[in-house]
């Protein structure tokens, strides 16, 4: 298990964790409707946002994104396959 940070280039990945998900499951389409795209996501990363994901034989399998000017988490998504392994809690330590 590897956690780093997250760059721009990763989130392809995150949205496929993301969508991915068995609890809160929305697709790109629903994420879309809420303003939720990789360019929004890109934006929050480049001001106001900042995230670590979790990677697993080079597969990103897990991340956790928060406000880190008000310090409110935004996101924690773990690929049902990897859940009950630790990765979210390492996400949020």
């Amino acid at each position: 298990m590897h956690i780093r940070e997250i760059a721009e280039t990763d989130l392809p990945g995150l949205f496929d964790v993301r969508t991915a998900t068995r609890e809160n499951n929305l697709s790109r389409v629903q994420l879309a409707s809420m303003g939720i795209t990789e360019e929004s996501v890109a934006a929050m990363l480049h001001s106001s946002h900042r995230g670590w994901l979790c990677e697993i034989d080079g597969r990103t399998v897990g991340f956790a994104m928060g406000n880190r000017e008000n310090g409110e988490m935004w996101v924690i998504a773990v690929r049902p396959e990897y859940e009950d392994k630790g990765i979210g809690s390492s996400l949020l330590a």
